[in-house]
């Protein structure tokens, strides 16, 4: 994990995130300043535990076949790992996209992100916390070499889906992240 990814979850995690909502203006839907800030912040965070999800997925998935039982679920621990934290700064992120001031006409942006959250938190539950953990008879190896594929392939599609939502709450709110944070 390099030094952005640990300060942007020990953000997300430690609950020590602005309260954003609490920074609108009082014109009723647009952000000051600082609320902007703050999103962008919030953002970034969230993309960044993503982008650790996303290259923990490719690793898992490289030469899945032909490594080693331990590569495999040494492999496997440590994209759960990545998956329970972004899963966390998720969750932790929700109440400030709940209370974002977003314009009446763009409301959809909120709801379509909020359900982009939501399936995206199940599925870092069911396709990689939960879904690459060790259970049941068998070797655990060979279950990631023959489920891992299907699971980081949703895995994969559900923070797909989430980059398409969060693109369309930034423009709702008025922000853009920084260049080159762009995604998907």
């Amino acid at each position: 994990m390099t030094p952005r990814h640990t300060l942007s979850a020990a953000v997300l995690l430690c609950g020590t995130a602005v309260p954003v909502a609490a920074q609108s203006s009082a014109s009723g839907g647009t952000l000051s300043d600082s609320a902007k800030t703050a999103y962008v912040a919030l953002f970034v965070g969230l993309r960044d535990s993503l982008d650790l999800v996303a290259a923990r997925t490719t690793e898992f998935r490289r030469d899945l076949r032909t490594v080693g039982d331990g590569t495999v679920v040494d492999r496997s621990g440590r994209l759960a790992m990545a998956c329970t934290g972004a899963r966390a700064a998720l969750l932790g992120a929700r109440p400030d996209v709940d209370r974002a001031p977003v314009p009446a006409r763009r409301s959809g942006a909120r709801d379509t992100l909020r359900t982009a959250m939501d399936d995206l938190v199940r599925a870092l539950e069911r396709d990689c916390t939960r879904g690459l953990g060790p259970r049941g008879s068998g070797r655990w190896a060979d279950s990631l070499r023959a489920w891992g594929p299907h699971r980081t392939a949703q895995l994969s599609r559900a923070i797909t889906m989430y980059h398409g939502a969060v693109s369309r709450f930034q423009s709702a709110i008025g922000i853009r992240l920084p260049v080159g944070a762009a995604r998907r």
